[in-house]
């Protein structure tokens, strides 16, 4: 593959953010150096803005994302941090696999702190995706413990992730490393791009006992 410049990188991220419907409107600017990716602008919903950095990750060459954009409802909407609360507790409340009761919710001008334990990584991870289309809410702050029901052994959990890279279609294990201690997983290694990056956190988060 020929290696890409930043402009190509840049025109490629223009063409995705293009592409997106949901960020096909975004008046979104974009600045690549060595691979490095600045996002900035104003959108109006934190929706259109993780859409935006989802659609930067999935361009190669990207090595890193600063997500500058800021969110402004257009004209005269106000919507009130109560409001924002009983939103994000409803959505939360609705979804089967989140014990909502778990949970406290915190609201300060539209940015939102989800505090409380669950038993599982992938259910915070979880909590805090389904809040991203929530009107009003501009910022996630995702303090949730993790506190498993019951331990897993850190080899196990070790071979269980090593196993799922193995099954990775996009991901070589041999280019990583990783250790687990008390239930905590660190990956270290190199991959050829962020979205890699991302793909391998992703199974990680899913691995049970994490």
């Amino acid at each position: 593959m020929p290696t890409l410049t930043d402009e190509d990188i840049r025109e490629d991220i223009r063409a995705q953010l293009e592409w997106d419907v949901r960020t096909e409107r975004a008046r979104i600017e974009i600045l690549v150096r060595s691979g490095v990716v600045t996002l900035s602008g104003v959108v109006g919903s934190f929706a259109v803005k993780e859409g935006a950095y989802e659609d930067a990750l999935a361009v190669p060459g990207v090595m890193s994302i600063i997500n500058r954009i800021v969110i402004a409802y257009p004209g005269q909407v106000i919507i009130s941090d109560g409001e924002v609360t009983r939103n994000v507790e409803s959505v939360l409340l609705w979804n089967p696999d989140i014990p909502a009761k778990d949970i406290r919710v915190l609201v300060d001008h539209g940015e939102t702190m989800l505090c409380g334990a669950l038993d599982a990584y992938w259910k915070k991870y979880l909590a805090e995706k389904l809040i991203h289309n929530v009107r009003g809410v501009t910022e996630v702050i995702n303090r949730i413990a993790v506190i498993p029901k019951t331990k897993t052994d850190d080899s196990m959990i070790a071979d269980l992730l090593h196993k799922a890279l193995l099954r990775s279609a996009l991901i070589d294990p041999d280019d990583l490393e990783v250790r687990v201690r008390n239930g905590r997983v660190w990956l270290s290694g190199e991959v050829p791009s962020w979205a890699l990056r991302e793909a391998a956190i992703n199974l990680a988060a899913y691995t049970p006992g994490v």
